[in-house]
């Protein structure tokens, strides 16, 4: 059962920190990318008004003073075409703040990021999809073998259990420690170990914990060797 326990430590801390990246990394995404979705539609259509007033301006130019109400009408049109642009413009020196970036040039690493955001999020649901299967699997494997200890002497069984524990959980550390590296963090451990008491069921009333920790300090007595002895956990019954 510890060995099962182990296991849904090690698939708990893998879900939590990878809804933790789900969490943050979609707020994120569903900040900047209505940003730069709008940015994507400003940028071409300013380019074609750009164009657009640089012909009118050219034909006005080019055009007959005579023809009144010709040089009127594209008046008209490029002080629109100018109030558009400008504020268009604004618009995107706004979404450029606002992503903290200062030119159009720099917008490739926010498409970038977005692009590779849009993937690793997907890999992340996909990945948690598998991490809570997992977790389901093992948690009906503990209940499973939990019912075969039925027979077991409960107060026993929770004793030999808790002195297994600290290695267990030290082996479960170790292995997300192998497999994060520096990314490791202590408080989803802490989490994890949380999720598992709670899946699992492991709560005592005051006088079972008071039997569990006499079992072991018998165990103690009897490991006990002459001149030292040897504490055993009970940290796992006082949370």
């Amino acid at each position: 059962m510890e060995h099962v326990r182990m296991k849904m430590l090690i698939l708990s801390y893998q879900g939590i920190r990878t809804r933790n990246f789900i969490s943050r990394n979609k707020d994120s995404l569903r900040s900047i990318r209505p940003r730069f979705n709008r940015y994507t539609e400003i940028a071409p259509r300013l380019k074609e008004m750009f164009k657009e007033r640089k012909k009118l301006l050219s034909e006005k130019k080019e055009l007959s003073p005579m023809k009144i109400g010709e040089h009127r009408r594209l008046s008209q049109r490029i002080a629109t075409l100018t109030e558009d642009i400008e504020e268009l413009k604004s618009e995107k020196a706004r979404i450029l703040s606002d992503l903290h970036r200062t030119d159009d040039s720099e917008m490739k690493e926010v498409k970038k990021w977005v692009q590779n955001m849009e993937a690793e999020l997907q890999k992340a649901e996909t990945a948690d999809t598998r991490f809570s299967a997992e977790l389901d699997a093992a948690l009906a494997e503990y209940h499973e073998l939990e019912e075969k200890a039925g027979d077991f002497d409960k107060t026993e069984l929770w004793a030999a259990r808790l002195e297994l524990r600290p290695e267990m959980e030290k082996e479960a550390a170790s292995k997300v420690q192998d497999a994060y590296g520096v990314k490791y963090d202590p408080a989803i451990m802490g989490m994890a170990r949380d999720q598992v008491t709670e899946l699992t069921g492991e709560k005592w009333t005051y006088e079972q914990k008071r039997s569990i920790r006499e079992a072991l300090r018998n165990n103690s007595d009897k490991d006990r060797g002459p001149a030292n002895g040897r504490k055993k956990n009970t940290m796992d019954i006082d949370r």
